[in-house]
């Protein structure tokens, strides 16, 4: 391998890590079709309804939806309009176990949720409001989460949206809708939905509070057998958490064979062209299971029952659809779950249970026996490996680096610290590779006259000169690719860190160094929030072409100061020509400027992190240069050093300061001898 191979291997070495580590969720978000191979399935349009069952599955538009049928199949009108609240909206900071995790809103159009507040976190870093979210969409008011949509009779859909009725809201623990359906003035279907809340310590082993229930029931109130199916909505989409990356995406459980749930991830940019409306249902042979959508932080999944006693046997659809039309602003992606076909005797009824988590992305929550059981496991939602690093995504190595950051936190009380121990730790396991890196490098380095008579020799002979660079190299006992290698074998490392830092719910909204005590706190650094920019001034967005800047982050600035000392100071691979030497100018350049513009939008954690690594990678190998050039000199001067213990001997040496017997007579002629004959066979090793 000639110096121009290894300059080349290095500089796609650097591109791949800062495509691959630094901007990964910056490709996923700009090129989606880079998911697996099975959702290319989705990749066309899909067919148009031709089915009552199909139309009622797939409504995008409210104004289209059917408001009689050609039989009369209608629900019974209601003036009233209510709304039901479940749960509590109050933080009680003194209490240590809050009655309720949340507050639900509950709407008498199509009997969904118009809101969901999570008394435990606050929305933004900024005020004191709490997370809300599954709010329909801005000028689309039947994008209700759990709203009911549609009913199909005998292959005849109505709308279900209007008519709903509040029966009973007696406590903040349940509620109940009804909604009636006649046809030619006769009675025929009754919707009923009830909601159930359990309070915290009811459920402190279970959800947590955490998972809504919902009873949804159909029964036939006609005189005659009937064949229903309903459709209703899924959860929207959780706020944006993040200022880059596939921070909102859409989330599909399936069963594959074990029984075990595989969680394939959409991500909301994903929904448009050929692709603005996607079937769900099954992944190749394995159905849905469960179906929501989701932040980096928050999960809002619908699991629906199909395996307790008493529940009707059905088979759900899932689809996916983007209800905004405008292709230049985000998307709004509405889920429906459509039943099949279900047979109801006279008098008979229809029982789809639904559970409906609305929650955090904890750790200690979502890894507790309850949602790590199948069919939930909402614990794979915490790191979805996708893309070309999925093969080496460590979910273990993930797992401990979080428990790093966990045991750090306990003891020093800040993430942002706890954060600088985890680069101590890995910077310690990671040193035998960074010094026998940067021990190859220097000896590379110092390989330039001998490169120079090598390629004067064979003149334009590439082949000759490569061969003999190769030999040169196994003689000196060297190889060109270890000086790439230690990069590659960090990968798994670094990717496993990006990930932690990302899926560690506890650094959102957690500020670096702040003191306080009681209701006194001061900060100690502009950094508000690890999970976000650092954000030292905010400003009005400003647009430079793809890019938006909305503020004046220092840690980025800081990594491009920190990238330009590292490239100086990093022992380089010798060049021969002066394109090798320009190559190694734009290596240094691309590092200093490159990464840090990737890193601009990043979590302040994860810059903290880059920054403080590359910080002690400095210092470290200076150490190690430092100590490489004592040994050089202490050679030079005839002082050899011995990586081993003391004998005896010289420790009693070293105790009386006396210094060893110089040999003398015959011995030191006999060293002499084979000191020049060390010197000779080496000369000719050098003309061979």
């Amino acid at each position: 391998m000639d110096t121009k191979r290894l300059i080349t291997g290095m500089a796609l070495a650097m591109v791949l890590i800062g495509i691959w580590y630094l901007g990964l969720a910056y490709v996923n978000h700009l090129h989606p079709d880079w998911q697996k191979a099975e959702e290319a399935a989705a990749t066309q349009p899909a067919e148009p309804a031709t089915t009552p069952q199909e139309v009622a599955a797939t409504p995008t538009n409210p104004s289209t939806a059917p408001t009689t049928s050609p039989t009369g199949l209608h629900a019974v009108p209601t003036d009233e309009s209510k709304v039901a609240l479940l749960g509590s909206d109050v933080f009680d900071k003194d209490a240590k176990t809050p009655q309720f995790a949340m507050q639900v809103v509950l709407t008498e159009r199509g009997a969904g949720i118009a809101k969901v507040t999570l008394n435990q976190f606050r929305q933004s870093v900024k005020g004191p409001a709490l997370y809300s979210f599954q709010e329909p969409y801005d000028d689309q008011p039947d994008s209700n989460a759990l709203e009911t949509r549609t009913l199909t009779v005998d292959g005849v859909p109505a709308d279900a949206n209007a008519g709903w009725k509040l029966e009973h809201s007696d406590d903040a623990s349940s509620a109940t809708f009804t909604e009636d359906f006649v046809a030619d003035s006769h009675p025929v279907v009754r919707l009923t939905k009830t909601y159930h809340l359990p309070d915290v310590q009811s459920s402190a082993k279970t959800s947590g509070g955490y998972e809504l229930r919902v009873d949804y029931t159909i029964q036939n109130l006609a005189d005659h057998p009937i064949t229903v199916s309903t459709a209703f909505n899924g959860p929207t989409v959780p706020p944006k958490e993040v200022e880059r990356g596939a921070d909102q995406q859409v989330l599909v459980g399936y069963n594959t064979p074990g029984p075990t749930i595989k969680v394939m991830q959409h991500v909301i940019e994903e929904f448009k062209g050929a692709k603005q409306q996607q079937d769900l249902t099954h992944n190749g042979d394995d159905p849905a299971v469960w179906a929501g959508t989701a932040s980096v932080y928050f999960d809002a999944l619908v699991l629906p029952d199909t395996s307790s006693p008493g529940v009707t046997k059905t088979d759900y659809a899932v689809q996916a659809t983007n209800i905004n039309s405008d292709t230049d602003t985000p998307a709004e992606v509405a889920m429906t779950f459509q039943t099949g076909d279900i047979k109801l005797p006279v008098s008979g009824s229809a029982s789809l249970p639904l559970n409906i988590f609305f929650g955090p992305k904890e750790r200690t929550l979502i890894t507790n026996p309850y949602y790590t059981a199948f069919p939930r496991q909402y614990n794979e939602t915490l790191v979805i490996a996708s893309g070309f690093c999925a093969f080496c995504t460590f979910t273990w190595l993930i797992d401990v680096l979080v428990k790093m950051l966990t045991f750090f936190h306990w003891i020093v009380g800040d993430w942002g610290i706890s954060i600088i121990c985890l680069v101590g730790i890995v910077r310690i396991l990671l040193h035998p590779i960074t010094k026998k890196s940067q021990v190859h490098m220097m000896k590379m380095g110092k390989m330039g006259p001998e490169m120079e008579r090598l390629k004067k020799k064979y003149g334009d002979d590439k082949d000759a000169l490569n061969k003999a660079m190769m030999q040169f190299y196994k003689e000196q006992g060297l190889a060109p690719v270890l000086g790439c290698l230690p990069m590659f074998l960090q990968m798994p490392i670094w990717i496993a860190l990006w990930s932690a830092l990302q899926s560690t719910f506890e650094l959102r909204q957690s500020p670096f160094l702040y003191l306080h005590h009681g209701d006194w706190g001061v900060h100690l650094t502009w950094i508000k929030d690890l999970a976000n920019p650092d954000a030292l001034i905010s400003f009005t967005p400003i647009h430079i072409f793809s890019f938006t800047l909305s503020s004046l982050n220092i840690l980025p600035l800081l990594l491009s100061v920190v990238f330009y000392f590292q490239q100086k100071f990093t022992p380089k691979p010798i060049t021969t020509t002066p394109e090798q030497a320009q190559q190694q100018k734009m290596m240094t350049w691309m590092s200093t400027l490159l990464f840090p513009i990737f890193l601009y939008k990043g979590p302040a954690g994860l810059n903290l992190y880059i920054l403080t690594s590359t910080t002690f990678g400095i210092i470290e190998s200076k150490v190690i240069r430092d100590h490489i050039k004592q040994r050089e000199e202490a050679e030079k001067a005839g002082r050899v050093f011995v990586d081993a213990k003391p004998t005896r001997a010289a420790r009693r040496r070293e105790e009386r300061d006396e210094p060893p017997k110089k040999k003398t007579g015959l011995m030191r002629w006999i060293a002499d001898l084979q000191q020049r004959a060390e010197d000779i066979r080496r000369q000719a090793d050098k003309g061979k």
